[in-house]
C-alpha cells in the first residue's frame, strides 16, 4: 500500500504544470491534482483561461500529455 501511495504522490507532484490535450481537443494546463483522485485534475483551458474540474465533468478526460 505504501508503494502505491508513493507512486500516486509522485504522479501528483509531476503533473502540476503539465500541458495536456483533453478528449474534447482542448489544450489545458493542470493546475491542481487531488492526491485521492489524481487522474481527475483541475485544469485551466488555454483557449479562454476557464477552469474545469474534471472530477465533475465525466465526459472529459486527459487524452495526451504534451509538455511541461
Amino acid at each position: 500500500m505504501k508503494v502505491v501511495q508513493a507512486l500516486l504522490e509522485s504522479f501528483t507532484q509531476v503533473s502540476v504544470g503539465e500541458i495536456v490535450r483533453l478528449n474534447s481537443g482542448d489544450i489545458a494546463e493542470i493546475v491542481y491534482c487531488d492526491q485521492k483522485n489524481p487522474t481527475r485534475s483541475l485544469v485551466k483551458l488555454l483557449s479562454d483561461q476557464s477552469i474545469v474540474q474534471l472530477e465533475n465533468q465525466n465526459s472529459l478526460y486527459i487524452e495526451e500529455l504534451l509538455k511541461k
